[in-house]
């Protein structure tokens, strides 16, 4: 997933590719240590909710290290930063059920295979 929407990254931001890539991996590995496979459809949510947020610290510790204009407007106000990364775990617990939701009835329906 993280190849496919970071493709464009590439060329464009290779920093944010490569953090892409490496949350992708870790909540690959975490699902899998956890679940073992893709099977059941908690599975596939805990994949899709802790993909983007996971992104949020790799950023954070980027813009530490690069400094700038980002990184005085993140400091200097916190709170929009706090509320920004909850709405951003938020939304993506959301579109992970809401997701999970869909495959389901399209399963009841014999569109997707089990």
């Amino acid at each position: 997933m993280s190849v496919c929407s970071g493709v464009v990254l590439l060329f464009m931001n290779t920093v944010m590719f490569l953090c892409l890539l490496v949350c992708a991996l870790i909540a690959e590995g975490v699902t899998l240590l956890i679940f073992k496979s893709y099977e059941k459809d908690a599975a596939c949510f805990l994949a899709c909710a802790v993909y983007f947020p996971l992104s949020l610290p790799f950023l954070y510790v980027w813009y530490q290290i690069m400094g700038g204009t980002v990184l005085a407007y993140i400091n200097s106000v916190w709170w929009v930063t706090a509320l920004m990364s909850i709405a951003v775990v938020a939304l993506c617990c959301l579109g992970s059920y809401l997701g999970v939701r869909i495959s389901r009835e399209l399963k009841k329906s014999g569109v997707l295979m089990k």
